[in-house]
């Protein structure tokens, strides 16, 4: 069962069929048995990297029901993202996940690509994607795995400026340690930058 949506705008509670949370609960308990049968579950839940990946691991089920129940895109949050690209890339365990949750093919994978952002709409689609979650599952998305906003952007360029004042630092001392056997090399290395 699929509920159409043409565009974000038509996308809220009215769009969500009475019977999406009941059949999106039977998707993610057929999920978690065809997980449990998995020869290398315990192995995708240790590359998780969570001391919660139980949680993890039932927040990208929910978020695969919502993408099997509803016609459209849901955007991940970047946690549940990260958890569905190490679940294609065990593509047997993500064919038994997909067709347990009735699926005939595999669930697309299409998340908003830098650069696909048009006038926020990847912002917008992701407070949808809580709002519907919220509809269907009858409680908030779980703030540890679900932020209020996404800020993808935002979040990337905090890593590129960690990465880039971690770099310099690292340099900085590399040239501090380098210079400081002697106080007129430390002024040679001062001149030279």
């Amino acid at each position: 069962m699929k509920v159409a949506m043409s565009d974000a705008e038509v996308w809220d509670n009215r769009m969500i069929d009475a019977a999406a949370p009941m059949v999106a609960k039977e998707m993610v308990a057929s999920a978690h048995e065809a997980l449990d049968g998995e020869q290398n579950y315990e192995y995708f839940k240790a590359s998780l990297n969570t001391v919660d990946a139980d949680g993890l691991i039932e927040e990208l089920l929910r978020f695969l029901a919502l993408k099997v129940v509803i016609v459209g895109e849901p955007v991940p949050s970047p946690a549940v993202q990260d958890a569905w690209r190490k679940l294609m890339l065990a593509p047997g365990m993500y064919s038994n996940v997909c067709n347990a949750m009735g699926s005939q093919e595999m669930i697309s994978y299409h998340i908003f690509e830098e650069g696909e952002d048009e006038a926020g709409m990847r912002e917008d689609w992701y407070a949808l994607t809580l709002t519907t979650y919220a509809a269907v599952w009858g409680e908030d998305p779980p703030l540890q795995w679900w932020p209020e906003r996404l800020s993808w952007f935002a979040q990337k360029r905090n890593e590129v400026t960690r990465t880039v004042k971690k770099t310099a630092d690292d340099v900085e001392s590399k040239i501090s340690s380098a210079c400081s056997p002697c106080s007129s090399i430390s002024a040679v290395c001062v001149d030279a930058s």
